[in-house]
């Protein structure tokens, strides 16, 4: 089970579809003979439903990635995500919002909230380049080109990109929410 949403799922729909895409999560990890996650963390959340889980840690070949790795940082931050709600995209034009000084900031994603987090980035004072259909080696190239990476997700119980934006070379930078953030 590589994430646990639990009621994070009413976040990301509406509450009764959320209700019941919970239930059906539920009933998937009552399912099999074994459950193995990839983070404690996203184990002791299951454990009310599955006493018997256990956690593999699993990680990315970083050799695969130092070749995205750049000396040349264009972007002050970069971001990666879809663009709905629970990935905290609010939060991070907010705060961004609150910095004075320009930066130059990638965001790279795509989904319903396009066009308000696209509006919402114009009227900021930053130069914020959005790319909604990056291939895997242009966001790893963009990723190695900033000096950080942000992730204000409030349920990323396994975070790939934050982990490919280590290996290419951006200092992390993770919301921690509600114990969903591992």
């Amino acid at each position: 089970l590589h994430e646990y949403w639990g009621p994070k799922w009413k976040e990301y729909y509406n509450p009764l579809v959320g209700a019941l895409l919970q239930r059906a999560e539920v009933k998937i990890i009552k399912r099999p003979k074994i459950v193995i996650t990839p983070t404690e963390m996203i184990a002791s959340k299951i454990r009310h439903i599955r006493p018997d889980v256990r956690a593999l840690y699993l990680g990315i070949r970083v050799e695969e990635y130092l070749k995205y790795r750049s000396k040349e940082k264009i972007y002050d931050i970069a971001a990666v995500g879809r663009f709905v709600p629970y990935k905290g995209w609010d939060i991070l034009l907010d705060e961004l919002a609150k910095i004075k000084e320009r930066l130059n900031v990638i965001l790279i994603g795509d989904g319903p909230l396009y066009g308000k987090i696209a509006e919402t980035a114009r009227k900021l004072h930053h130069n914020i380049e959005i790319v909604r259909r990056a291939t895997e080696g242009q966001k790893l190239a963009a990723l190695g080109k900033a000096k950080f990476y942000v992730n204000m997700s409030t349920g990323e119980g396994f975070s790939i990109s934050t982990l490919e934006a280590i290996a290419v070379g951006a200092y992390p930078i993770v919301y921690a929410a509600d114990g969903y953030n591992a």
